[in-house]
């Protein structure tokens, strides 16, 4: 497979909105410590932290990572919005378009 043209990747560290409109979200990777196992991080097809779950992410312990990849894309129309649950240190890499 090629390389997908006319992706963007980010860097999060607390709730942000990514985009609005419509897009595709293509990967992510968690990165956290002291976190809490059950701690959620959430990508919502919206502007904010309501209405459709795009992708929720459960943490499983204090520290560690995730990797998940579309290489089709995961789709959302109105928008991109990631809310980051709970505290300790988690920081996000996420490629979308």
């Amino acid at each position: 497979m090629g390389r997908i043209q006319g992706l963007t990747e980010l860097f999060i560290t607390g709730d942000l909105l990514i985009k609005t409109g419509a897009g595709e979200l293509h990967s992510v990777t968690i990165g956290f410590s002291g976190a809490a196992a059950g701690q959620k991080v959430t990508f919502w097809d919206n502007t904010t932290n309501s209405g459709t779950v795009l992708v929720p992410f459960v943490l499983d312990g204090a520290a560690g990572t995730i990797t998940k990849e579309w290489p089709q894309g995961k789709r959302f129309e109105t928008g991109l919005f990631v809310d980051i649950q709970g505290g300790g240190q988690i920081q996000l890499e996420i490629t979308y378009k």
